[in-house]
């Protein structure tokens, strides 16, 4: 039988037990959908050189931020921009003092190899009615969705192409819309491109508004969160970064 002192340290013993995993679970990562490949890799990575697990949530930029704003138990976010970002640091979920940029996209179009209809040579290409649909990710909340917007009326064209636009919950979204014959074209982030086959055609940068981004670490385990950050902004994390078409802070535009 344990003795009261001994029944107290055992009390004790189990609470930490319990609340370990808290501390040493896997990291929680909110991340826009261009980085699904990238991150995928860095996650691995990552996890080799510490021992820690990360777990992602890919998806729009808009809504992981809103998703952090109420409470979701994020340790970082990536996104797609920098407002965003700026955005929970504002409402105080996440450390001002850890926002950083990790990266410039780039906006391409992207078809099928396998597409039936003659392949546009120029963004202005997309007025025709050959391209009967095009897929965007829904500018209310996706960054590649806002620029792809911002490109499509510097061309002279969006206003004569929207009932032909069909919007992605997010940009990888998007991109299942033109891989599944949904929509003739997709206009996406180049990091996704890189991996889906088909065809693509760059977007003049300047065209749109810099797709700069920035992460930042979040919430309680903000220390915690700040690890995987700081892996990403290191020597190997841009690396890999390059290696999914992801302009680096610091390279020559």
């Amino acid at each position: 039988m344990l003795r009261p002192a001994s029944l107290a340290i055992a009390l004790l013993c189990a609470g930490c037990h319990r609340s370990a995993p808290v501390e040493g679970g896997p990291l929680r990562i909110a991340a826009a959908a261009d980085l699904a490949g990238a991150f995928t890799e860095a996650g691995a990575a990552f996890q080799r050189r510490t021992g820690r697990h990360v777990v992602f949530s890919f998806g729009s930029s808009g809504l992981l931020a809103k998703q952090i704003d109420e409470g979701a138990p994020f340790d970082a976010f990536a996104a797609a921009n920098t407002a965003y970002v700026d955005e929970v640091v504002r409402a105080g979920r996440c450390r001002a003092d850890s926002r950083a940029l990790y990266g410039r996209g780039q906006l391409v179009i992207w078809w099928r190899r396998d597409s039936p209809v003659v392949a546009p040579r120029s963004l202005e290409d997309l007025a025709d009615a050959r391209f009967r649909r095009v897929a965007i990710a829904n500018p209310q909340h996706a960054p590649y969705g806002i620029a792809a917007q911002q490109a499509l009326a510097a061309a002279g064209i969006l206003d004569g192409l929207r009932p032909r636009l069909v919007f992605g919950e997010n940009v990888q979204q998007a991109l299942q819309f033109a891989q599944s014959g949904n929509a003739e074209v997709a206009i996406v982030a180049g990091s996704l491109a890189e991996s889906a086959g088909g065809r693509t055609l760059p977007v003049p940068a300047e065209r749109h508004a810099p797709l700069d981004q920035a992460l930042v670490a979040c919430g309680p385990r903000a220390a915690e969160g700040r690890r995987f950050d700081d892996f990403v902004l290191s020597d190997e994390g841009r690396a890999i970064l390059r290696r999914h078409g992801f302009g680096l802070p610091g390279d020559a535009r």
